[in-house]
């Protein structure tokens, strides 16, 4: 008979599967990126559901009625209910997504703390290697077979010439759709093993891995893991006091200006990639950051108070459209083919889509107290918030939860350290 603790292990393994190659599975609504590791992650939650119930107190089980409630209101009192269908499909993954979220949180913070660097640590090494391998050997034409059959009829990455022009490498994708997949979870693994890390070596080997994984992948996204790795140790260490936290507080509120401000930003660094992004010649950045947070915030003028409504992106196509047309590198067409689909890079913006000015701040807060019973930090819980959700699409979609969910379980590890004990 197979113990319990084999059984969650062996979960949690296939749930890591799913988180790093966002397959789908032919089934319905699981037929899409992302669907394994909600089919994986619904039967985790399921298998935990008594536990659950006896852990989550009364304040995290309230939050969490809360946001659905909000939401639920957000979808009511919305300016169009034409998209009422794909509404309710969105509320219910992102139901799905949130619920695996609590489950995967709940796992983690209940094993060991050395047991949990040691597990991102590994991860991030494996990815780390197989990539060098993908780079540099042959191992690269298995590579492209994996990819081929996981991935056929779907989107598939082929800019090798962009890469060999910013980064001086074909960058991995190592059985994922892309690169930015491989960088993703790099970023989060390294940040997790980080933050839990006791060694005294843990600073510069968390450094050492941050330096390999942008050398590896070229991707922006590593440096919000590293932003989010030492903001962290930073503020527990120095913010013990109102004026420490307000500072710190300050220090997010100004990167999260220049995050909006990436063009400007880029174009004081001297580097080929930096150059282009700063000359909107970079399509990526356009997608993942620059485009989606001017959609916001078009978005936000249209419909202050409520957003579009949960789910309802095809709402704003005209604004989407006319946005990526003033970059000459993006395909708009494949846009227009796709409304409510292509061009969505960004979670966290999409967010603020979603809720307007109005919602957005009310749910937030919510979320911030949310994060602060599962870690006891609010300017911490929403930096990671913000750090994971930016790095990824998909706001309902359960890959950028169950990110988060790592990242919340990696401080409330390192909170624990300080004496601090935050479970749920």
């Amino acid at each position: 008979m197979i113990s319990n603790d084999i059984l969650q292990r062996i979960g949690m393994a296939l749930l890591l599967v799913g988180l790093y190659t966002n397959v789908g599975v032919p089934i319905s609504i699981l037929d899409r990126p992302g669907g394994l590791l909600l089919c994986i992650g619904v039967v985790f939650l399921a298998y935990q559901f008594s536990h659950l119930l006896s852990v989550i107190n009364g304040n995290v089980r309230l939050l969490l009625g809360s946001v659905f409630g909000l939401w639920s209101i957000n979808i009511l009192i919305s300016p169009d209910w034409t998209y009422l269908v794909e509404r309710v499909r969105s509320l219910a993954m992102l139901f799905g997504s949130t619920s695996v979220f609590v489950a995967v949180y709940v796992y983690l913070v209940s094993i060991e703390k050395k047991t949990f660097a040691l597990l991102f640590q590994s991860l991030a090494i494996l990815v780390l290697l197989g990539s060098f391998l993908e780079i540099h050997t042959f191992f690269r034409d298995f590579s492209e077979y994996v990819r081929s059959a996981l991935y056929d009829g779907s989107f598939n990455y082929a800019s090798e010439d962009r890469d060999l022009e910013f980064i001086g490498h074909i960058r991995p994708c190592l059985f994922t759709q892309e690169p930015s997949h491989v960088a993703k979870f790099l970023t989060f693994c390294v940040a997790a093993y980080g933050l839990t890390s006791d060694s005294r070596f843990g600073v510069l080997i968390t450094s050492i891995l941050f330096i390999a994984a942008l050398l590896v992948t070229g991707s922006p996204t590593v440096l919000t893991g590293i932003f989010l790795y030492f903001f962290t140790v930073c503020s527990m260490h120095f913010a013990n006091s109102l004026s420490g936290k307000l500072a710190f507080a300050l220090i997010f509120f100004i990167v999260m200006l220049g995050y909006l401000n990436i063009q400007s930003v880029a174009g004081w660094l001297n580097i080929a990639r930096a150059q282009a992004i700063a000359n909107n010649a970079d399509a990526s950045t356009t997608i993942r950051t620059a485009g989606p947070a001017e959609i916001a915030k078009l978005t936000i003028e249209r419909y202050p108070l409520t957003g579009t409504g949960l789910g309802a992106r095809e709402l704003v196509q005209d604004i989407v459209v006319d946005v990526y047309s003033r970059n000459p590198n993006i395909y708009v067409q494949r846009i227009i083919e796709n409304p409510g689909y292509a061009g969505w890079g960004n979670a966290f913006f999409e967010f603020f889509v979603y809720g307007g000015f109005g919602f957005s701040a009310l749910i937030v807060i919510t979320y911030a107290r949310l994060f602060y019973e599962f870690t006891g930090h609010y300017v911490i819980g929403l930096v990671a918030f913000f750090c994971v959700f930016v790095s990824d699409s998909g706001f309902a979609a359960p890959r950028v939860w169950t990110y988060l969910a790592i990242i919340l379980a990696s401080i409330q590890h390192r909170s624990s350290r300080f004496g601090k004990e935050f479970l749920p």
